[in-house]
């Protein structure tokens, strides 16, 4: 029989399984669905909810561990420009930093044009000719 209420250390674990089903081992939410509806009879809603739960869970680990690498990244950065003997290695380290914290917005370059960075837009109009028009046109082509 299914059950409508998790028990809440029962919940936990079945959330901190599939945690660990989707991160080790790429789990499809299919997968999740089956284990948790299977395994631990929840219904196929309770299920879907816990699932949620699991992907907030998961989304905040991640900020928090990108979150520290970026810091941990300034400081080796901050390090480095005030140790450095070498002035290009620090302007680089310099450079480096202004991009993590946003200084250098990248720019924008036209992929069609061989990498030439952008300055001009063209904006080329199209126009369709009407039927009656085109008609008009071939046979003009043929009087000259």
């Amino acid at each position: 029989m299914a059950k409508n209420t998790p028990n809440d250390s029962k919940r936990e674990k079945a959330i901190q399984e599939i945690i660990e089903m989707r991160v080790s081992q790429m789990a499809s939410t299919k997968s999740l669905l089956n284990h948790l509806m299977f395994k631990h009879t929840y219904t196929r809603e309770v299920a879907t909810m816990m699932i949620g739960e699991m992907r907030k869970r998961i989304q905040d680990m991640f900020k928090e561990e990108h979150e520290q690498a970026y810091h941990n990244a300034i400081a080796r950065l901050e390090e480095l420009i005030e140790k450095a003997e070498n002035q290009k290695i620090r302007l680089d380290a310099i450079k480096e930093m202004n991009k993590l914290l946003g200084l250098h917005k990248p720019q924008k370059v036209d992929i069609t044009s061989g990498g030439d960075k952008l300055t001009d837009i063209k904006v080329i109009k199209l126009i369709e000719a009407s039927p009656e028009k085109k008609n008009e046109d071939d046979e003009n082509k043929g009087t000259v």
